[in-house]
């Protein structure tokens, strides 16, 4: 989990675009576990889908 965890960061890094630790923290747990998607509100997850595959299925409250 904390080398997909660092992996992230090294590519967001190199691409110029830091997010919120806490949605690397779990994107690296996402990918680390086999999951292909995460459903969220987070906007920040857009940004992480750039260098890592996971599908970010957006969604919004009460929908």
């Amino acid at each position: 989990m904390s080398r997909k965890s660092l992996a992230i960061v090294a590519r967001l890094r190199r691409n110029g675009t830091p997010v919120n630790a806490l949605d690397i923290l779990i994107s690296g747990i996402a990918v680390a576990e086999g999951a292909s998607s995460i459903a969220t509100r987070d906007m920040d997850f857009l940004t992480i889908a750039e260098v890592v595959d996971l599908d970010i299925r957006l969604y919004t409250r009460g929908r």
